[in-house]
C-alpha cells in the first residue's frame, strides 16, 4: 500500500491497536485470538511430516546398515547446527519478501547478546495479503530449497536437511 500513517484516517481506516515491537508476539496473538484457519493446519502439517520423514528415515537406514546410529544422530545436531546459523539469513528473507510488497524503512535488527534477530520495517503500511508475503517468504523459501537438496545430496545430508527442515518449521 503506497500510504503514510497521516494518510491512514483520511482514508477510512481506524487505528484498532498500537504496539512496540517488542510486544510483536502478544499482538499477533491477540489479532489471530479464534482465528484458526487454513495456514493453522498448514503450519501444524509441515511440523508433524519433517518429524516422521528424519524418524523413518533414519530407522530405515540405521536398521539397513546404511548409516551407523552415531553417525546419523550427528548428522541431525548438525541440521540442528545450522539452524541457528541459518537465523540471520532468515530475517534477511523476511526483509526481502516486505520489500517486494513496498514497505519502507527495512532494517536488520541484530542483538549478539540475546541472540536476537529480527527485520523491522518502522511506520509502514502493508495490508494482511502484503504481510503474510513477508512473513512466510521464508518457510516457502526454505520448503523449495529443502526439496531440492534432498534430490540432490546424501544419505547423511538428506538427514542434516530433514533436521534443519523440522526444527526451522
Amino acid at each position: 500500500m503506497n500510504l503514510s500513517t497521516k494518510d491512514l484516517p483520511k482514508n477510512g481506516y481506524v487505528l484498532l491497536d498500537k504496539f512496540q515491537h517488542s510486544n510483536f508476539k502478544r499482538f499477533l496473538a491477540k489479532q489471530n485470538q479464534g482465528k484458526a484457519g487454513f495456514f493453522s493446519y498448514l503450519f501444524l502439517f509441515s511440523l508433524i511430516i519433517p518429524i516422521f520423514f528424519v524418524v523413518a528415515y533414519l530407522t530405515y537406514d540405521i536398521l539397513s546398515g546404511k548409516i551407523e546410529l552415531t553417525t546419523g544422530l550427528l548428522f541431525c545436531l548438525m541440521g540442528i547446527i545450522s539452524l541457528f546459523i541459518f537465523i540471520p539469513i532468515h530475517e534477511s528473507i523476511h526483509a526481502i519478501g516486505y520489500k517486494i510488497v513496498g514497505a519502507k524503512n527495512i532494517k536488520l535488527y541484530v542483538n549478539f547478546g540475546k541472540f536476537y534477530f529480527a527485520a523491522i520495517s518502522d511506520k509502514s503500511i502493508i495490508n494482511f495479503v502484503e504481510f503474510r508475503i513477508g512473513a512466510l517468504l521464508p518457510y516457502f523459501s526454505v520448503v523449495i530449497f529443502s526439496t531440492v537438496a534432498m534430490l540432490n545430496v546424501g544419505v547423511y545430508w538428506q538427514i542434516l536437511v530433514l533436521s534443519f527442515l523440522t526444527v526451522h518449521n
